[in-house]
């Protein structure tokens, strides 16, 4: 036993893949090679039971690996003979991830070493890694079966694709060659010429009507071509029938290229949908009322052609659901379980044919649950009878989100060879854009008669010549006019409108002539009662479709109270300047005097009486005739503002204004030790007065600094700039700022003062406002109170 031990080294470095085991099976040592195909370790492998190193890998149970060896190994205890075992499938733990195995087969052979008394001492198990052609004689075995399995779908889909195009609704024809040979017509466009046969016949032969109409030429331009070609609502004469009485009717026509394996064009699909019923149903629509167009169309569906091959006519039915223009959908059993769908079905549905194919209807399609199409396709399979549905509305998923849309459809029974039925089939059409169209037309139809008959003004409408052609109700209402009477509306404004509004009827006819918008001044007219009312008139022109001007049409409208109030505003306007002009002038004296009799007092009294309050009493006389004097200038600003709605204005460049009132501002800034910073290009101007340019920047530039925060140093800074339609300047500061939620009404009124430790009349922002608004402008405030205001004014450019 100690010579075996000895002689272990060796046994370990030996070539191939060997194991030497006790008569216990407890491993005693391994080849190098072994330790490789194993993925073991020798310090971790020797000493363990052979079966505790290598158990059986429970996810293959079927192998039965343990079983297998320990009956070779009992058998060379029992005959002390070497056996061959067959091959095994025996995986080898994964030692990179525990409780993981990695696939192995091997060829096995366990020989006995006996002793000198004959009994076994060690055994030897020889293997062979077999996993690699085992592993390619598994894939050859799969690949032959997945072969005959996609042999047996496609067999399967074909004989599938082919009942789905011979039970569609539409007419389908395929045709080979450049003479158009029909190769393939579905029942429903044999059923439209009962009488005719058509596979192997020209198509200019087996429906001459065509050749009218010049279809035979466009299924040459698509044979040559290779592009497509749609035709909508084409009209056309067909003897259905065969006894000499064409029939009119309306086809939707679809004509696409086929291509052969090669790629080459060697064929047209024909796909034509009977519409007559909408395009005549449209056509009296149009018919009630021409302004309103509602517009139902049916898409089209493609077909191929139909190979004479198995798999080129698989082939071809796949590409006719593929290309359709239509969508389909087929459905089989009591759960709807979608048995094909092609891409136009999927986006109907807002998903891909690969996310839909195989689910249950309602499982696939979830927000269509509770709105009926299941039930009606159920009911499709059990009375077999087909439905079809128009404009039917469907929430459906559009991107995140479920959109109702429109649709116009058909669930056909689907039948096998046999007349047993498989399914249903569904061929869909959006026609949202069409009902929404339609709708609102509708919608806007009403809601214009409901307008024109009930309008509180009057309406009417003019030719291009200027003669009135239509007047609404509400007028001979409001008038009392007889529509009767007015025999003949060419007579003129004078016969409907007397009065002041003749004087104007050249203005209206030049604008009407010259295709432009015109605006009555107020003008009195006569009502029923026989008062006299102020009036105002406006009118568009109207144009045609190539631009010619076909007249106007306006309204007139009573504006009699307004014009009331704007002669009496106008007086009370001009009686309060008045007022404020005298009032101002007659206080300027009186305030004169008071401030020369307070100086005259001051220089007369004695020292002596100077004591005690009286010279605060003194200061304070003085300064509340100062604040008289400032509130009586700002008063005559007031009332000159009042009266400028239109100021004289000139290109006033802005930086040299700016200077000089930061000259003005001197002392401010001395007293405040704030910091002014400007940002004024150099030839910026604006067209503003330049008084009340100047007016602007000093009330801005002032409250900033009059209105600074106490904790720190005021800084401002003025900043200005062209925009597109004004010249902008901005003050910014970091002030004691404002509540905008509470004092934005307050900050622009006359006579306002949000902060009232600083002194000030409370008119300054009143006046910047009115400003600005004369000359066409305006102000803006930005605040937050304790941090800093900046306001920001718009110069028109």
């Amino acid at each position: 036993m100690s010579r075996s031990l000895d002689l272990l080294p060796v046994f370990n470095a030996q070539p191939g893949a060997t194991l030497l085991l006790s008569p216990e099976w407890v491993i005693v040592g391994a080849s190098d090679d072994y330790l490789a195909a194993t993925l073991t370790e020798r310090d971790l492998l020797v000493g363990q039971h052979i079966f505790d190193a290598f158990p059986d890998n429970p996810e293959t149970p079927e192998a039965n690996a343990v079983v297998n060896v320990r009956a070779s190994l009992e058998r060379v205890l029992a005959t002390k003979q070497p056996h061959e075992m067959a091959p095994q499938h025996y995986d080898v733990p994964d030692p990179t991830w525990p409780g993981r195995f990695v696939e192995r087969y091997w060829q096995s052979r366990h020989t006995p070493v006996l002793d000198a008394a004959g009994q076994v001492q060690f055994i030897i198990q020889s293997v062979l890694d077999i996993t690699a052609s085992r592993q390619v004689e598994r894939q050859l075995r799969e690949s032959v079966a997945a072969e005959q399995a996609a042999h047996a779908v496609a067999e399967q889909q074909r004989q599938r694709f082919r009942e789905v195009l011979t039970q569609m609704p539409a007419y389908i024809a395929v045709y080979q060659g450049p003479d158009h040979i029909y190769q393939f017509v579905n029942p429903a466009y044999q059923s439209l010429f009962p009488h005719r046969s058509f596979l192997g016949r020209p198509f200019r032969e087996g429906t001459p009507e065509s050749v009218e109409l010049g279809v035979v030429a466009l299924f040459d331009q698509v044979y040559q071509s290779g592009e497509p070609v749609y035709l909508r609502e084409m009209e056309g004469w067909f003897d259905f029938h065969g006894n000499g009485q064409p029939v009119q009717v309306f086809l939707n026509i679809s004509l696409h290229p086929l291509r052969n394996v090669q790629g080459h064009i060697d064929g047209v699909m024909d796909f034509t949908y009977d519409v007559s019923q909408q395009v005549r149903a449209r056509q009296q629509v149009e018919q009630f009322n021409a302004e309103l167009e509602a517009r139902v169309q049916e898409r089209t569906q493609v077909a191929e052609q139909a190979l004479a091959t198995a798999e080129r006519e698989r082939t071809l039915l796949q590409l006719i659901l593929d290309q359709s223009p239509v969508a389909i959908g087929v459905f089989q059993g009591e759960e709807l379980r979608i048995t094909a769908a092609n891409a136009q079905m999927a986006t109907l549905w807002g998903r891909t044919p690969e996310q839909v194919i195989g689910l249950p209807f309602m499982d696939a399609v979830p927000e269509l649950r509770g709105q009926g199409f299941d039930e009606q396709m159920r009911q499709v399979l059990r009375t077999e009878v087909p439905f079809i549905g128009t404009e039917t509305p469907a929430d459906v998923l559009r991107g995140e989100h479920v959109q109702t849309h429109y649709y116009n459809f058909v669930y056909q029974p689907l039948y096998d060879a046999d007349g047993q039925l498989l399914g249903a089939i569904d061929v869909a059409v959006e026609v949202t854009e069409q009902v929404l169209a339609r709708q609102q037309a509708d919608e806007a139809a009403a809601e214009l008669r409901l307008l024109t008959a009930h309008s509180p003004a009057f309406l009417f409408r003019t030719d291009a010549a200027g003669s009135l052609v239509y007047l609404n109700k509400e007028f001979f209402e409001w008038t009392g006019l007889d529509a009767a009477r007015l025999r003949s509306l060419d007579e003129g404004w004078a016969t409907v409108h007397p009065g002041d509004l003749v004087e104007q009827q050249p203005s209206f006819v030049a604008a009407v002539q010259a295709g432009q918008p015109w605006l009555s001044t107020p003008y009195r007219f006569r009502r029923a009662d026989g008062q006299y009312r102020w009036m105002l008139s406006r009118s568009q022109p109207l144009f045609g479709t190539e631009g010619q001007v076909l007249g106007h049409s306006g309204l007139t409208f009573e504006v009699h109270e307004q014009v009331a109030l704007q002669q009496q505003l106008t007086r009370t306007n001009v009686d309060l300047d008045n007022f404020i002009y005298t009032a101002s002038h007659d206080l300027k004296a009186p305030i004169t005097n008071l401030e020369g009799l307070l100086l005259a007092l001051e220089h007369e009294l004695p020292e002596a009486g100077r004591t005690g309050d009286v010279p605060l009493m003194l200061t304070l006389m003085q300064d509340a005739i100062e604040r008289f004097r400032r509130t009586i200038t700002h008063l005559t600003d007031l009332s000159r503002l009042q009266k400028e709605h239109n100021p004289a204005s000139d290109a006033v460049a802005v930086a040299p204004v700016v200077e000089a009132v930061r000259l003005d501002l001197t002392p401010l800034l001395v007293e405040t030790q704030g910091q002014l910073t400007v940002t004024i290009p150099e030839d910026l101007t604006v067209r503003f007065a330049e008084k009340n340019l100047r007016s602007v920047v000093y009330n801005l530039l002032s409250n900033a600094f009059k209105y600074r925060h106490l904790d720190r140093v005021p800084a401002v800074q003025l900043r200005s700039w062209r925009a597109t339609d004004y010249v902008v300047l901005e003050v910014q500061d970091n002030g004691l700022g404002l509540d905008l939620a509470q004092d934005k009404e307050r900050l622009f009124a006359m006579f306002q003062r949000l902060h009232t430790h600083v002194e000030g009349t409370g008119v300054g922002l009143y006046m910047v406002k009115r400003i600005l608004e004369n000359a066409g402008g305006r102000i803006e405030v930005d605040s937050q109170l304790g941090q800093g205001s900046t306001f920001r004014v718009y110069f028109p450019r």
